[in-house]
């Protein structure tokens, strides 16, 4: 696995389908069971102390594709703005170039991946840019995840140079919102919904 992607020329390769950049604001458990540090996690976790977020690679994408296979129908609308049944989110997840692309992970205690970043970044002219989006399995919402996701792919983004990641939201993604406020992303209406762009070098 590359620790540095490699930046896309002139256009990026974040299909479509993966432009809504999602959190949502179901009620999770108030002491998630998060996995414990292992030689293959950079997570630590216990009762009362959230894992790390963990790079992932080529051997999670079974975890990835479980993930959002556990998504409802709605909340697949939400983070890929569009129907997707099973074997288009099995088509969508065997597409996806951990080696390129800015993945971060939290797994549980049970090595179940139960929230997912993605970040493609590509190039904007000369300038390098990422395009990212998120989602949480839904009895982890409300525990902080995506802020920590985001915050692990802020930190990769600047150590690779890009400091412009493009975001997306659904108009109704209130905690999506509340997210983009807190890390002052300048938003801007598409179509009814937001997109966003944030500066994770600030």
């Amino acid at each position: 696995m590359q620790d540095s992607p490699a930046l896309l020329e002139e256009t990026h390769s974040f299909p479509s389908t993966v432009l809504q950049a999602q959190c949502f604001a179901e009620t999770g458990p108030a002491v998630p069971a998060l996995r414990p540090g292992s030689q293959h996690r950079n997570a630590a976790a216990s009762d009362e102390v959230l894992a790390a977020p963990t790079r992932l690679d080529d051997d999670d994408r079974p975890a990835a594709l479980a993930h959002f296979l556990r998504l409802s129908e709605a909340d697949r609308h939400m983070r890929f703005l569009q129907v997707m049944p099973d074997h288009a989110i099995d088509a969508y997840v065997s597409q996806i170039d951990f080696a390129n692309a800015i993945c971060f992970g939290v797994f549980d205690a049970e090595d179940r991946l139960v929230a997912f970043a993605e970040a493609i970044p590509y190039r904007a002219g000369t300038r390098p840019v990422a395009e990212a989006a998120f989602s949480t399995d839904e009895g982890w919402r409300r525990n902080g995840l995506a802020r920590r996701l985001c915050d692990s792919l802020g930190e990769h983004a600047r150590s690779v140079g890009i400091d412009r990641v493009v975001l997306h939201c659904h108009r109704r993604n209130a905690p999506m919102r509340g997210l983009l406020r807190a890390i002052d992303a300048v938003t801007s209406f598409d179509e009814g919904d937001l997109e966003a762009e944030w500066d994770p070098t600030q």
